[in-house]
Formats: C-alpha cells, sequence, structure tokens
C-alpha cells in the first residue's frame, strides 16, 4: 500500500487519528528515508485527517490521543486474554500499567 493509499484508507475507515507504521524500520527502498512519512502527512493533510507520525524511535503515549473510554475498553479486553507469563510479559506488563 503506497502512502498516499494509506490516507485514504484510513479517511474510508472513518478513523479520528491513525498512526502509519512499518515505514522507517529497514533501508530497503530506493526513495529518501523519510519519503513515506512525508507522503502520508502531505495526503492527510489533503484529506483533513489527523495523523501521529512519532520520530523514530520516539515514545508515544496513546493516552495523550486516544480517548479514556476506549482505552478502558481496550484494557477491559486484555485482561480477558489467557497470557502465558514470561520475563517479557512481565516486563511489557509493568511498562503497559506504566501508561494507565
Amino acid at each position: 500500500m503506497l502512502p498516499e493509499q494509506t490516507a485514504q484508507a484510513a479517511v474510508d475507515l472513518k478513523t479520528e487519528l491513525f498512526m502509519p507504521i512499518h515505514w522507517g524500520a529497514f533501508k530497503l527502498a530506493f526513495h529518501p528515508w523519510k519519503d513515506p512519512a512525508e507522503r502520508v502527512a502531505r495526503k492527510s493533510n489533503e484529506l483533513g485527517i489527523p495523523v501521529v507520525i512519532p520520530q523514530i524511535g520516539e515514545p508515544l503515549m496513546p493516552t495523550s490521543y486516544v480517548d479514556p473510554e476506549v482505552l478502558s475498553f481496550l484494557y477491559a479486553i486484555a485482561e480477558q486474554i489467557p497470557v502465558t507469563w514470561t520475563e517479557t510479559t512481565l516486563f511489557s506488563e509493568k511498562w503497559l500499567m506504566g501508561w494507565r
């Protein structure tokens, strides 16, 4: 999917805000590094849909962007999902708890 198609998909899905992902992880293309992010930002602006594009490595706290009722709903669903506890999930759970 091209960056412009991604922005259009966000409109088609009637999102209030979207964040494109997988655009700067690896240098596999011939275009400049930030080209996909710049293109999706331009198209989003043209379509009038808010987009969040953090700098690579920049922490993003969803509570800054997501309605608290939506977060509560997602946390309630997450608590019902069975988890096999490992050192990784324990770390992730502590990290996630910091977001609440």
